[in-house]
């Protein structure tokens, strides 16, 4: 039952996680807006951070709200679709913005420094996406790999940088997910000495 239910979780996420994608492409092909660069590479980015906060959340909420460990294995999927819309962002910047124009590129980063932020975060979740599979987690070994993957709590604080030389709702929208990452992050830390305390007083009683 339990693994009916991630399996059926894993692919209601995947099609509804396709969605702004396509929707993004239809727009950007037929026309529809009025600057389709900067409004296509702007909502790819906001997408992104989304499934961020999503990948950060599965934890706290399956712990403490839903108890069912079924919703754990979301978090790849979450994760590799932050991966997969970073990605595209990126893209926008080297392809659609500057055509691979190397010139064009390096004063943009050098007129822009919020761009830099960007370009670690995108480094980090790089480096996060490779790790995520079974053999990755083998090969460096559980502590380390946690050790590693606990650097997704860096990103919302570096893309706050990244955002704030991009239109005011976008920022609003980025001070938002991090205050909800703040929530998270209590919620973790909760858990962590609620756990901690229990196993404290089982060793006690032996």
């Amino acid at each position: 039952m339990q693994q009916n239910l991630s399996k059926l979780s894993n692919l209601c996420v995947i099609f509804f996680g396709i969605i702004p994608a396509l929707v993004l492409f239809v727009s950007y092909r037929t026309h529809y807006l009025q600057r389709p660069i900067k409004e296509v590479s702007s909502a790819l980015g906001l997408v992104a951070v989304f499934f961020l906060i999503a990948t950060l959340s599965i934890t706290p909420l399956s712990r403490c709200i839903f108890k069912r460990s079924a919703f754990i294995g979301l978090r790849r999927t979450f994760g590799l679709f932050c991966f997969f819309y970073s990605f595209l962002h990126l893209w926008c910047f080297f392809q659609l913005a500057h055509e691979w124009n190397l010139s064009s590129i390096s004063f943009d980063l050098q007129k822009n420094f919020f761009l830099l932020p960007g370009f670690l975060a995108f480094f980090i979740l790089l480096l996060l996406t490779i790790t995520s599979f079974n053999w990755a987690k083998i090969k460096l070994g559980g502590k380390r790999w946690r050790q590693l993957h606990r650097q997704t709590y860096l990103l919302p604080l570096i893309l706050l940088f990244h955002a704030w030389g991009f239109p005011k709702h976008n920022l609003t929208y980025f001070i938002f997910n991090f205050g909800l990452l703040i929530i998270l992050l209590g919620t973790r830390i909760f858990w962590y000495f609620k756990t901690k305390t229990s196993l404290t007083k089982i060793h006690n009683r032996l």
